[in-house]
C-alpha cells in the first residue's frame, strides 16, 4: 500500500474589517440561535443562509449552535464547516474576527489544498479581509503497519515533547479505550495509533475508501502517524509559516522536522535511548516525507518571526512613553540617533542576525 498522506484538521482566523452580509444577517442568528436553545437535543435547530460559493447555485445553509464562541458571537456549522463570527468586527484589533474550521471530510473528499482555495474565496466574497492565518494544522501520514509495540515505561520514544501518555478513544461498548500514544502538548503534539480501529469507533468509513485507492487489501491494520501543530510553533518556523500557501509548499518540511522531533528507537544494551537505532517503522515514516508533495526544508527556533506591524506597536509605545515624560521633538532625536555610526553597526549586525528571517 502506498502511504496515505494528508492534512486532517485545518483551523483558520481572518482579521475582517467589514462584511457585505444583508442588513438583517445578526439579528436572524440572534433569532435562530435563541430557537436552537429552546430546541430539544436532536432536533432541528435554528438556520440561516450565506452567500452561495458560486453565482447562481442556492445559498449555503448552516445551522446555530447553542453556544457561543470564546471571542465570538455566533457559531454557525454544518456537514462541511463551522464558523465563528463576530458581530462588530474591527480588523482583529484584539482577537481574530472570523474562525474557520472545515470537517476532515471536507478536507479529505479531494486534495485538501483546492479545497481551502475555494472556501477561502467564499470567505473573501462577504468579509472585507485584511489578514488571515492558519492557527492549527494536523498532518498525518497512514500506512500499512501494525501499530509499533512500546516499552511499559516508553523509553523508545524519543522526543523533545514534555509528556508522554496513552492517546484514548471513547469506545460505546467499553468506555474510554486505550488505542495508541500521545506526545508533546501545547504548539506540538504527536500521535500514533490504529487507524482503522478509530473509525470502527467514529463511523468514518469513507476512510477505507481512500486507502483501497492506495492499495490497501481491506484487512489489514493502518497505523496513522500525526502530528498536531499550533500557531505558537508555526510562527517559529522558518520559513514562516502562516497562510494554507506556506503550509503546502513546506508541508514535505514540516513532517520531516516532526519526525526528527519524534522518533522511535530499537532498544540496545546502550543505557542512553537517544543512541538506539530508529526503528524500521520509523525509517519509513521519515522517508515517505516526499508524499506531502515537493521536498521542501524549514526549521524551527526559538525566537518568534518577526513582524513589521509588531514592531512599530513597541516603537510607538517606547515613543509615547518618552514624550510623556517630557521629550520635546521625538522626530529629531530619532533623526540624529540613526546618523549616529554606533546606531549603524548595530544596524548591521540586526541585518546578518535577521536575514534568515522572512518578516511581513
Amino acid at each position: 500500500m502506498i502511504p496515505v498522506t494528508g492534512l486532517d484538521w485545518l483551523d483558520l482566523s481572518y482579521s475582517v474589517k467589514s462584511y457585505g452580509l444583508p442588513p438583517d444577517f445578526f439579528k436572524r442568528c440572534k433569532e435562530a440561535q435563541i430557537q436552537s436553545r429552546n430546541t430539544e437535543f436532536g432536533k432541528d435547530p435554528g438556520i440561516v443562509e450565506l452567500p452561495p460559493i458560486k453565482y447562481g447555485e442556492p445559498p449555503i445553509k448552516l445551522f446555530l449552535r447553542r453556544y457561543t464562541g470564546e471571542y465570538s458571537d455566533y457559531v454557525l456549522y454544518n456537514n462541511d464547516l463551522e464558523i465563528k463570527i463576530t458581530e462588530n468586527p474591527n480588523s482583529g484589533e484584539k482577537y481574530p474576527d472570523l474562525f474557520v474550521h472545515p470537517s476532515n471530510q471536507y478536507l479529505w473528499r479531494y486534495y485538501w489544498f483546492d479545497q481551502i482555495e475555494i472556501l477561502d474565496r467564499w470567505i473573501h466574497s462577504f468579509c472585507n479581509v485584511t489578514e488571515y492565518h492558519v492557527t492549527r494544522c494536523d498532518l498525518c501520514m497512514d500506512t500499512n503497519d501494525p501499530l509499533p509495540e512500546f516499552l511499559p515505561d516508553l523509553r523508545d520514544i524519543v522526543t523533545k515533547g514534555k509528556s508522554k501518555r496513552p492517546y484514548n478513544l471513547i469506545n460505546p461498548t467499553y468506555g474510554l479505550t486505550r488505542t495508541g500514544i500521545m506526545i508533546g502538548k501545547d504548539t506540538i503534539v504527536g500521535r500514533i495509533y490504529p487507524k482503522d480501529f478509530e473509525i470502527t469507533l467514529t463511523h468514518k468509513e469513507w476512510m477505507r475508501e481512500i486507502w483501497k485507492e492506495s492499495g490497501w487489501n481491506g484487512t489489514d491494520p493502518i497505523t496513522r502517524s500525526e502530528f498536531q501543530l499550533r500557531r505558537n510553533c508555526l510562527r517559529e518556523m522558518i520559513p514562516l509559516i502562516n497562510t494554507p500557501q506556506d503550509l503546502e509548499v513546506n508541508a514535505s518540511g514540516i513532517w520531516k522536522y516532526a519526525t526528527e522531533w519524534l522518533t522511535l528507537r530499537k532498544p540496545t544494551s546502550d543505557k542512553r535511548s537517544r543512541r538506539w537505532p530508529l526503528t524500521d517503522y520509523w525509517k519509513n515514516i521519515q522517508a515517505n516525507a516526499e508524499y506531502f508533495g515537493r521536498m521542501s526544508y524549514v526549521e524551527r527556533t526559538m525566537q518568534r518571526n518577526p513582524t513589521i506591524k509588531m514592531l512599530l506597536n513597541q516603537a510607538v509605545g517606547c515613543l509615547a512613553t518618552a514624550q510623556a515624560l517630557g521629550l520635546k521633538d521625538p522626530v529629531s532625536e530619532i533623526k540624529k540617533i540613526i546618523n549616529t555610526e554606533e546606531y549603524q553597526n548595530k544596524l548591521n549586525k540586526r541585518k546578518l542576525f535577521y536575514s534568515p528571517f522572512n518578516p511581513n
